[in-house]
């Protein structure tokens, strides 16, 4: 079978689904490291949907968007309680370095306090800590202009809660960085978010890039 070509995973997706807007609460968060911001959104499932004006996507959005796409990705439901990485390697029987977090980064442009920040993706390893110094490098600004994306803005962007943001299939198109150590992974699975917090997606680092088409540069610590 010859190779596929590229989609256009999250602009398509953005114009056939709902749109997604902010919720209320904050939270400093990192993805399996603080579930306290997952657990609050998804168990306040009637106030998310009171603040949005629509729910929040869930596994089975995702499958449909690898089902769509004809995305080699398989879905891992009911894993257990995997709050932290070492607890979903352990449950996955596989090292934490195959356990991938996304997260959603702010870059300020310096001079322009009234606009608002630029929003990327970045897929790192779940258990290593992404280093902003490149990240700033890459966007031309100064370190302390890059955040974190708190909970709101990243269910108002990827359409999934922190803690279960899956690398593909989010509300909105936004540049993706992936770690360059990711790429330089042996053969095998690899396990991102999967929708949820008990749901975990395995693909291959060659399927993963071929979808969300990233910019690769080294990130982690």
């Amino acid at each position: 079978m010859g190779a596929r070509p590229p989609i256009e995973t999250v602009a398509e997706y953005a114009n056939t689904t709902a749109s997604c807007a902010p919720l209320a609460a904050r939270f400093s968060y990192d993805s399996f490291a603080y579930p306290l911001a997952y657990w609050y959104i998804s168990t306040n499932e009637k106030l998310h949907r009171k603040v949005t004006g629509s729910p929040m996507r869930t596994p089975d959005d995702l499958q449909r968007f690898i089902e769509e796409n004809g995305i080699e990705a398989q879905l891992l439901r009911e894993i257990g309680d995997t709050p932290t990485v070492p607890a979903a390697a352990a449950a996955l029987g596989v090292e934490p370095d195959r356990i991938l977090k996304t997260l959603l980064f702010l870059a300020q442009k310096p001079g322009e306090p009234d606009a608002p920040p630029t929003p990327f993706v970045v897929i790192s390893h779940g258990e290593r800590r992404v280093e902003k110094r490149p990240l700033a490098d890459l966007r031309g600004v100064g370190i302390k202009r890059i955040k974190l994306a708190p909970p709101d803005i990243v269910l108002h962007l990827l359409g999934y809660p922190a803690g279960g943001v899956p690398p593909f299939g989010h509300c909105t198109a936004e540049q993706v960085l992936l770690d360059s150590s990711i790429a330089d992974l042996e053969p095998g699975f690899v396990y991102a978010g999967g929708g949820d917090d008990r749901t975990m997606l395995q693909l291959t680092v060659e399927e993963l890039t071929r979808v969300v088409q990233p910019q690769i540069i080294s990130l982690s610590a």
